[in-house]
């Protein structure tokens, strides 16, 4: 599933800006020019300084934010509470120089959730934000770097789902597989296909059809099952992304979808043949598949023969954009 990095509207100046507060921020920047593959495991260090007086009381807290190549985002590291002390002359803070660690928990969830899944590491500078005011640091931290692709099968559907015993055609399937991150990725996956049995355990493997780009594809392939004799019963055609297991994904347990298959003898056919000609696919509802089911497809992958693999012939294919 991909996420995009919104830029705050900003209309005060990104450095020190005091024309509407007597109380400012200034000289915010990092502690260290920390690199921190994952930002939600390590803390880091933010150092400013609150400057002048005023006569009424200021807002209780500093707002600070990350900032990509000098533009403000909507990523927020929190906020730091200050304490003001106010007096018959004015207000002042009690510590004009001041530290705030960032922690994970300290983030947003869309924060978290950005900075986590960064391909590759990226530096930022943050901005504080105080009392109207506003500062933006000269130095740099490099976060992410830990992000992951996650291909999963987002839909499709497959024709006929009824078939007679030994019916002389191929089955025509149309899916689509997508990536939901990192889709710069180098390494493309491969989606295989499987016959099962009504418990999903694969019976025979079909062969496999490369994604075409890092964004994901759309494809319509034919299958043909006349070579397999399947007697009367149900059946699934089970679609497996990243069959051969050569992406490290973020997710491998969402990489499995299903249609129903059913096959029946004409000289009794009646009320128990589904009335549907068409299945669409089903993401086993979403659940994680364990890594022991998942070890049956390797298997039969291993153990197929050259008549099954050539059953497989792609129709059309086009990458998503």
């Amino acid at each position: 599933m991909s996420k995009k990095l919104k830029l705050a509207a900003i209309g005060a100046s990104l450095f020190s800006t005091f024309s509407f507060a007597n109380i400012y921020i200034g000289n915010v920047k990092f502690q260290d020019n920390y690199v921190i593959p994952d930002p939600t495991g390590k803390p880091f260090l933010i150092e400013y300084t609150l400057f002048g007086s005023q006569p009424g009381h200021p807002q209780g807290f500093v707002e600070f934010n990350l900032s990509l190549n000098g533009t403000p985002t909507s990523l927020s590291l929190g906020k730091d509470p200050v304490q003001i002390n106010c007096g018959t002359n004015g207000c002042v803070p009690v510590n004009r120089s001041r530290f705030y660690r960032v922690y994970g928990s300290s983030m947003d969830h869309f924060t978290r959730d950005y900075l986590s899944n960064l391909c590759t590491p990226t530096k930022f500078q943050v901005i504080g934000r105080y009392n109207g005011t506003s500062s933006l640091s000269h130095n740099e931290i490099t976060l992410g770097g830990n992000g992951k692709p996650d291909w999963f099968l987002s839909s499709g559907f497959m024709t006929p789902s009824n078939i007679p015993i030994g019916y002389p055609e191929s089955i025509r399937i149309k899916y689509t597989v997508e990536n939901s991150n990192c889709k710069e990725y180098p390494i493309l996956p491969e989606v295989g296909f499987f016959l099962a049995n009504t418990n999903q355990q694969p019976i025979h493997y079909f062969g496999s059809i490369p994604a075409l780009g890092g964004s994901g594809s759309q494809h319509e392939v034919n299958i043909s099952l006349q070579h397999l004799n399947l007697p009367v019963g149900k059946y699934h055609i089970i679609l497996l992304a990243d069959v051969h297991r050569s992406v490290d994904e973020k997710d491998e347990t969402n990489n499995f979808g299903t249609f129903a298959l059913h096959v029946y003898d004409p000289a009794q056919q009646g009320s128990s043949v589904h009335n549907s000609a068409i299945d669409k696919l089903n993401t086993l509802d979403n659940k994680p598949v364990s890594t022991a089911f998942s070890n049956q497809f390797d298997a039969a992958r291993f153990h197929s023969s050259k008549s099954s693999i050539d059953a497989l012939n792609e129709v059309t294919e086009d990458s998503i954009k």
